[in-house]
């Protein structure tokens, strides 16, 4: 039984009544506990904190995380960008940092610092990226003036700015400031400055909303869709009317009671709200507030505190990505020791409630999709599966094929790897239980296995795709394919896979020189169903 996550642990409720707290504590099941804050028309459940490890052996782990983590999907999983004073750029299977597998490139990808006279000489941070279209991304970053010629002193002087990458952020044009503070930066190393942000995408507005500190929350827009610079306006007095550079600001309505920076936004699809995580300075702790229109927030509540009587700091919420979540998703942040002599990276799952949304709790498998074919007996297949409108924290997903129960997986997000044992039809279905003992269920899908086994199957030629020329001798070309993400396999006459990958465009060239002339299986499978045809390799003719 894979035990992930699984461990004790108390659900604390603290509701507001009559100006007081009353905590509510339950012994549910596993003796499962949650954090609870309850507030207005919201409410968030904590799991206990578990470290994220470095899996990709991040070189600046020591000190992470450091700023918000931008992450974003790609044709073959995900992209992340790790902040420091310099950022790095990873890949991996999902959008949670546990799941990021290689830093691609090795080395940093943007920003660095050093002894020169300019307002980035401490350093540049990537702080939120986005996908303009295809390989084109825009990348907003803080940056830092620790002052020229610089000693030992590393106070900074911060402000934000705008860089574009035509490589999925590989490599990054120079930037260009769009926010500085409306104070001039002082002879004398001081903190200060305007940075420390987050930039989301305002669906409702067509806008760029840029979160940013000096000393309290701060805000700009811009419906430039490049966000350069000169189109930014600030929020000052209730209306968006300072420039960017050098102008005014003031706080955000309902946010003045916690001073702070480093805020994370997403636009919430469970609450229908723009959900704000940051830290306080003193205290130093994480605050959450939620907003309708993204200016004016509900009071903020505290959320997370230190566990080593430190600092909690730099929060990030990742659900589907870092800038959209449902009701369950995952927030990091970094427990910091008071004198910075070290840090933990941590993660809890956050719940969202709303006492007002009365739909029945709902569970659905999200991978794969029903109908789903296995080629080979022994494949390995992802099932994913997820729930909605619940009502109170999730204890544990239970996952079944043919009604036996084959796994159990007791922390967000709900998944498994299972190998069929058997070929032939099977369903699949997931039964969630919360920590009231509430128990959802999902609907059964269907998944065959075993559904093609060599050459010599039948059905193992269609007309879904074309191939050519045919016979061939080096390369081949497949033309007429199905629209979207999907596998391009390719087995040996003795059903041995010899090649896969995934691939969007509907026309590709495979160059095979390696493959001995001879018959084999060819095999294009989308999340709907999979198509294949025979192939004759011949020598390459010398003349």
């Amino acid at each position: 039984m894979k035990e992930k996550g699984k461990f004790p642990f108390l659900f604390l409720v603290l509701k507001k009544m009559d100006n007081k707290s009353k905590i509510i504590i339950g012994a549910l099941l596993l003796f499962f506990v949650a954090t609870g804050i309850t507030y207005g028309q919201w409410s968030v459940g904590l799991s206990p904190a578990t470290k994220v490890g470095n899996s990709i052996g991040y070189p600046l782990y020591k000190w992470y995380p450091d700023g918000h983590i931008s992450v974003l999907p790609d044709d073959k999983g995900y992209i992340m960008f790790w902040a420091e004073f310099e950022s790095h750029r990873s890949t991996g299977k999902s959008q949670f940092v546990e799941d990021q597998t290689l830093l691609e490139p090795s080395n940093s990808v943007f920003g660095g610092r050093g002894n020169f006279n300019s307002w980035d000489n401490g350093g540049s941070w990537l702080m939120s990226v986005f996908r303009k279209s295809g390989n084109d991304f825009i990348g907003f970053y803080h940056a830092e003036d620790h002052w020229y010629p610089h000693t030992s002193n590393d106070i900074a002087w911060k402000s934000l700015a705008v860089t574009y990458s035509s490589d999925k952020g590989k490599t990054w044009s120079k930037g260009t400031q769009i926010i500085t503070s409306p104070t001039a930066k002082p002879s004398t190393p001081t903190w200060g400055g305007s940075g420390d942000c987050c930039v989301v995408w305002d669906h409702i507005n067509n806008r760029w909303m840029c979160y940013y500190q000096e000393n309290w929350i701060l805000m700009a827009i811009s419906t430039d869709p490049n966000g350069a610079p000169g189109t930014w306006k600030k929020y000052y007095n209730g209306s968006f009317t300072e420039e960017g550079l050098g102008g005014q600001h003031t706080k955000l309505p309902g946010l003045s009671s916690a001073s702070g920076g480093n805020p994370s936004v997403h636009w919430n699809t469970y609450l229908k709200k723009w959900v704000m995580v940051w830290h306080g300075w003193s205290p130093a702790r994480i605050y959450l507030s939620v907003s309708k229109d993204g200016i004016n927030w509900d009071e903020p509540k505290s959320i997370i505190v230190s566990s080593i009587s430190g600092k909690a700091w730099y929060p990030t919420i990742i659900g589907n990505t870092d800038v959209e979540a449902g009701q369950i998703a995952k927030i990091y942040y970094a427990d910091i020791a008071n004198d910075f002599s070290y840090r933990n990276f941590e993660t809890r799952t956050i719940t969202f409630f709303d006492p007002e949304n009365t739909s029945p709790a709902t569970a659905q498998i999200d991978a794969p999709n029903d109908n789903y074919k296995v080629a080979y007996l022994g494949d390995k297949v992802e099932i994913k599966a997820s729930v909605n409108n619940i009502k109170a924290v999730i204890e544990r997903a239970e996952f079944y094929v043919d009604n036996q129960l084959i796994d159990k997986d007791f922390s967000f997000p709900y998944q498994l790897m299972w190998t069929p044992d058997k070929s032939g039809p099977h369903s699949l279905k997931t039964v969630f239980f919360d920590v009231k003992g509430e128990r959802i269920e999902s609907r059964e899908i269907k998944v065959d296995v075993g559904y093609k086994v060599g050459i010599n199957s039948p059905q193992q030629d269609n007309s879904d795709f074309l191939i050519y020329p045919s016979p061939f001798s080096d390369k081949i070309t497949l033309a007429g394919l199905p629209p979207g993400r999907k596998e391009v396999q390719i087995y040996s006459s003795s059903a041995v896979l010899l090649h896969s990958k995934y691939y969007t465009e509907q026309q590709i060239e495979l160059s095979l020189p390696d493959l001995q002339a001879g018959i084999y299986l060819i095999m294009v499978r989308d999340s709907h169903t999979f198509y294949q045809k025979k192939m004759t390799k011949i020598e390459k003719q010398v003349n």
